[in-house]
C-alpha cells in the first residue's frame, strides 16, 4: 500500500552472522525501516542513509559508522550499540550496551530525544586500545533527554567517578587512584580483575588505566614476583623497596602507554615483559639495581638516568632498539658495588652489548 513502510529485516539464525550496508538505504514510493531481529551478530551501517521509517534493534549489536539521521532508533534489552552517527532519536529498553573511542571528541548522536525506559541502564565500555585524551570523555549527544546519571554504567579498563548528564549531552568523568601493590589476591597484575592493591584509604582495590602504583616492602615476605597478565597502562610506577626484591614476568603482558618507571631503595627490581611491552616514559634509577628480565624490559623508554650509587643490570639481554638502535642513558657514579653504573652480571662487558648505545657521564661516572 502506498504509505505503508517496507521493511528491511535483517539477521538470521545463524548467530554470529554479519551484514554490513556500505551503500546508502533510502525511501522509494513507501518509507524503509531497518529491523534487526535475530542473532548475536553485527549490522554495520556504514552509508550516509536517508530512509524515514524506524531503525530497531532487537538482538545483537548495531554499529552506526554512518548514519541514519532520519530514522528513530529502539534498542531491545541485551543489545549494543557502537559508532559516531547519527539517529532522529534514540529510545532503550532494558539494559544496554554503548562501546564508545575515548580517543576522539565524538560521540553517537541523536538530534532529537535520548529516551531511556523506566529503570533502564546504558553500560558503557571504552573500545578496546581507545585512550582517553583527556579525564572527561563524551558518551552521547542528543535534544533532550529524560536519562539522569542512574540510567548509565561504566564497565571495562577505566574508573569512572560520574557520569554528567546534560540538557543536550552525557559525558563520563574518569578518574585515577594511587595504589600500592599488597599482592593479597595473588601474582597477577591485571586490570579490573583482581584486588592485589590498596588505595590510600586504605582499602582493598583493583588496577584501572591511569592509576599510579608503588611497589614498596609492605607485601608478606621480601621476594615478591608479580605476573603481567595483561597490557597495562599506569600513569606511573615507582618502586621503593629496600628489603623486598620485585620481579615482574610474563610474557602475555606489557607495559604501555607514557608512563616512565622510578626505582628507589636499596633492593633491587628485575622487570621483564611481553613483546608487546612499548611504554615510552623515562626510566630513573635512583637507589639499587634495575636489572633487564627480558630483551623488551625497557619498552621504548625516552631515556634512562642512573643516579650515583644505583646501577642497571643488562643481565646478558638484548634489548630491542628504539628508533633507530638502543637506549640513552645518562649516569652518575660507579654503581652499588663499584663495578660501574652499567654492568652486565651475566654475559660479557657492557660495551660489547647492543642496548648502549648512546651513553652520557656525569659526575664520577663509570
Amino acid at each position: 500500500n502506498a504509505g505503508s513502510p517496507v521493511t528491511l529485516t535483517v539477521g538470521t539464525t545463524n548467530a554470529g552472522a554479519a551484514s554490513t550496508f556500505n551503500g546508502i538505504i533510502s525511501d522509494g514510493t513507501n518509507p524503509v525501516a531497518v529491523s534487526k531481529a535475530v542473532g548475536t551478530g553485527t549490522m554495520t551501517l556504514a552509508g550516509i542513509n536517508t530512509y524515514s521509517g524506524a531503525t530497531t534493534l532487537g538482538a545483537g549489536t548495531l554499529s552506526l559508522t554512518g548514519s541514519a539521521a532520519n530514522s528513530a532508533l529502539s534498542m531491545a534489552a541485551t543489545t549494543s550499540l557502537n559508532g559516531e552517527g547519527t539517529v532522529a532519536s534514540l529510545t532503550t529498553t532494558g539494559a544496554t550496551n554503548l562501546a564508545i573511542n575515548a580517543a576522539t571528541p565524538g560521540a553517537l548522536t541523536a538530534t532529537g530525544a535520548f529516551t531511556p525506559g523506566s529503570g533502564a541502564v546504558t553500560t558503557v565500555s571504552l573500545t578496546a586500545n581507545s585512550t582517553p585524551t583527556s579525564g572527561t570523555v563524551r558518551v552521547l549527544n542528543y535534544g533532550s533527554t529524560t536519562a539522569t546519571a542512574a540510567n548509565f554504567a561504566l564497565t571495562g579498563s577505566f574508573r569512572a567517578t560520574s557520569f554528567v548528564v546534560g540538557a543536550t549531552s552525557t559525558d563520563v568523568l574518569l578518574g585515577s587512584a594511587s595504589l600500592t601493590w599488597t599482592g593479597t589476591g595473588g601474582t597477577n597484575w591485571d586490570v579490573n580483575t583482581t584486588s592485589n592493591w590498596n588505595d590510600t584509604t586504605p582499602a582493598a582495590s583493583k588496577f584501572f588505566v591511569a592509576d599510579s602504583v608503588t611497589f614498596d616492602d609492605s607485601p608478606a615476605g621480601t621476594a615478591q614476583t608479580i605476573a603481567l597478565t595483561v597490557a597495562v597502562q599506569p600513569a606511573s610506577i615507582t618502586f621503593n623497596n629496600s628489603t623486598d626484591t620485585y620481579a615482574l614476568t610474563g610474557t602475555a603482558g606489557a607495559i604501555i602507554g607514557t608512563t616512565g618507571i622510578t626505582k628507589n631503595g636499596t633492593a633491587n627490581v628485575t622487570l621483564a615483559g611481553g613483546t608487546g611491552q612499548n611504554y615510552t616514559g623515562p626510566i630513573a634509577v635512583n637507589a639499587g639495581t634495575l636489572t633487564m628480565g627480558s630483551a623488551t624490559a625497557f619498552g621504548q623508554t625516552s631515556g634512562i638516568t642512573i643516579a650515583s650509587g644505583a646501577a642497571v643490570d643488562i643481565n646478558n639481554q638484548t634489548p630491542g632498539t628504539v628508533a633507530t638502535g638502543g637506549y640513552a642513558y645518562t649516569i652518575a657514579g660507579n654503581g652499588p658495588t663499584g663495578a660501574g653504573a652499567i654492568v652486565n652480571s651475566t654475559g660479557a662487558g657492557v660495551a660489547s652489548n647492543a642496548g648502549v648505545k648512546f651513553l652520557t657521564l656525569s659526575a664520577n661516572a663509570s
